[in-house]
């Protein structure tokens, strides 16, 4: 497999030799990037002018029966499965466009040539199937986290390259399984290589923290390079385990 190196080299090359197409190709997954940076921003400012306001309240004392208790206890039970399921669909569909635009990158290297039409070439995996698979990923990821953060982080990797094997299975004109099969086979794909993985995205880091600090508009540059990361990084993986699949037939045989 490529070196982290390698694998952003090739990503930075791609982006930076024709950042016209690329812009193009990520569109989508920009302004999403770009508009839920400054949704942040907003919230952050309008909690600290609500922390401001309500300070002097602070020290009321109310008092509650059981029954009011129980009642605020399964209220806010409720509540909180009502936002799970609403904060998976969003994410859901943020991650459906963005792999859609990692399949693109991926395309263009495949193929070595620019894509002739990249807004549309960073299109072409918006289905059904995609999104229920990114639905399905939000959801494991989330209850993994809930249980702790660390583990949350360690299937979020597991599960990163489910769209992108479907992808393949479409393109090869295999047999198209299902959602759960897909994060099986993404978890087996990424055995041995979460930890690289880490390594990868602790490497962009930086670049994280400089889009943050630009209010979300330097996302217009990190985000396709990103997603042309993802794409190197799939493309790497998989021609290791295709290797391995032929050394493997060949020692059968």
């Amino acid at each position: 497999m490529n070196s982290i190196r390698e694998i952003k080299h090739a990503a930075w090359s791609r982006v930076t030799q024709s950042f016209g197409a690329a812009f193009l190709l990520a569109l989508i997954p920009v302004i999403l990037e770009f508009g839920s940076s400054a949704a942040t921003a907003r919230d952050q400012l309008r909690n600290a002018n609500t922390v401001t306001s309500t300070s002097g309240s602070i020290g009321k004392s109310v008092a509650f029966d059981a029954g009011t208790i129980i009642t605020i206890i399964v209220a806010v039970l409720i509540s909180l499965i009502i936002v799970f399921a609403i904060l998976a669909l969003f994410i859901a569909l943020i991650e459906m466009f963005a792999e859609s635009s990692t399949v693109g990158f991926l395309t263009w290297s495949e193929e070595d040539e620019k894509p002739v039409k990249p807004f549309i070439g960073g299109l072409t995996l918006i289905n059904g199937t995609v999104y229920k698979i990114a639905y399905i990923r939000a959801i494991y990821s989330m209850l993994w986290a809930l249980l702790f953060f660390i583990p949350g982080i360690i299937k979020s990797f597991s599960y990163s390259q489910a769209i992108l094997i479907y992808r393949d299975d479409i393109k090869n004109n295999r047999d198209i399984r299902t959602a759960r099969q897909y994060l099986k086979a993404s978890a087996e794909m990424m055995n041995g290589y979460k930890g690289r993985r880490f390594l990868l995205s602790l490497s962009l880091i930086g670049w994280s923290i400089l889009t943050a600090l630009t209010g979300g508009i330097l996302a217009i540059f990190t985000t396709p390079y990103f997603l042309a990361v993802n794409a190197s990084f799939y493309q790497s993986l998989r021609g290791l385990r295709d290797a391995q699949h032929v050394n493997d037939t060949s020692t059968v045989l």
